[in-house]
């Protein structure tokens, strides 16, 4: 017998946080796992996802620069041909994806545009569902090169207009989110999916601290990250901790921040913040435009969550779109400013998208 005939949707997932939306949401709607197929955009381990009836795994740390994507031209070439046999043999019900940039998400959204039957829903994975992020907000390259790699892995391909994660899209009729203050969404559309608040282990102490590390750095000019990088070691080292630990993105490298507290105790190596958050030894979390401060904060109300420098990356790695400040204020994180924000000029310098 072949699974994928009875496949009735299939799920696009880009971390942890999309990850558990769409384990709750399927098990709302009461769609099995064996019906389920799964194309993995980053590497995700959660258990769960052993028991869907396909699922094609990213093959490793993602490449950020032009050449580096070619790498991945397999695992592009598995995708494509796994959905198109989905498209021929599956039931199609539902379709989930993360944005409408990716070649993997702007294919099943074209796909939808002749399947009526098929619901499509956006999980909101970060951030960015939370920013104005738009076209313009990604590398220019990127849009030249994925028309070209679609046709050569016969993807269907539509430019993304609007806010990239595809909440906005008149084919989308859902998006599932872990909270809605600041959401870029039709309101009508929301769902919210709460993550399970945990019981910690053993109680935190707010004199040791975590440091969450991001990839802000993709984003900012080598200049004005410099600055930002010392400020905010700075004023991490004089704020007095018993003990600062530091928690490595699984996936990215965070520059020079991750150089400058390499002297430190680093902390769940290729774990999700979240998956530790019943464990911490740390009862004051910190990072830099960093969703895990929302969740955390959500999932551990005791914890004191601290967003460092938001005015300054707003400006210099977003082109002055602060509305990322509205979901942490919601959340409860508290934000924390650094001085000399005019000290290096803004300039774009976005490696990614």
């Amino acid at each position: 017998m072949n699974p994928l005939r009875e496949v009735t949707t299939v799920g696009v997932i880009n971390n942890a946080i999309s990850a558990e939306l769409i384990r709750q949401d399927l098990h709302a709607r009461g769609i099995p796992l064996d019906s389920v197929a799964l194309v993995l955009l980053r590497q995700t381990t959660e258990p769960w996802i052993d028991h869907c009836a396909a699922v094609l795994r990213y093959p490793g740390r993602p490449a950020q620069g032009a050449l580096g994507q070619w790498r991945f031209f397999g695992y592009y070439y598995a995708a494509a041909r796994l959905l198109r046999r989905l498209e021929r043999s599956a039931r199609l019900q539902h379709f989930y994806l993360v944005n409408n940039e990716n070649l993997v998400t702007t294919h099943l959204l074209a796909v939808a545009e002749d399947l009526p039957q098929v619901d499509v829903s956006v999980l909101a994975e970060g951030l960015m569902n939370f920013q104005d992020i738009e076209p313009s907000s990604r590398a220019k390259w990127r849009w030249r090169v994925k028309p070209v790699v679609a046709r050569l892995l016969r993807f269907r391909y539509r430019q993304p207009h609007g806010h990239l994660s595809g909440a906005f899209e008149p084919r989308v009729s859902r998006v599932v989110s872990f909270a809605d203050e600041g959401l870029k969404a039709p309101s009508e559309k929301v769902v919210i999916r709460r993550f399970e608040p945990v019981q910690p282990i053993r109680p935190s102490d707010p004199e040791v601290a975590l440091v969450v590390l991001t990839g802000l750095n993709q984003w900012m000019a080598p200049a004005a990250y410099s600055v930002f990088a010392h400020a905010f070691v700075g004023w991490l080292e004089a704020q007095g901790f018993r003990k600062i630990q530091v928690k490595k993105h699984p996936r990215v490298s965070a520059g020079l921040i991750e150089k400058l507290l390499d002297k430190y105790e680093e902390v769940g190596r290729g774990q999700t913040t979240e998956a530790l958050a019943a464990h911490l030894e740390a009862g004051t979390i910190v990072g830099t435009c960093c969703t895990a401060l929302v969740t955390l904060k959500l999932i551990r109300p005791d914890l004191h969550c601290i967003d460092f420098g938001s005015d300054y990356y707003s400006e210099h790695a977003y082109h002055g779109d602060d509305s990322v400040k509205t979901l942490l204020s919601a959340a409860g994180v508290s934000l924390v400013q650094m001085p000399g924000l005019r000290q290096p000029p803004r300039a774009s310098t976005d490696a990614s998208g």
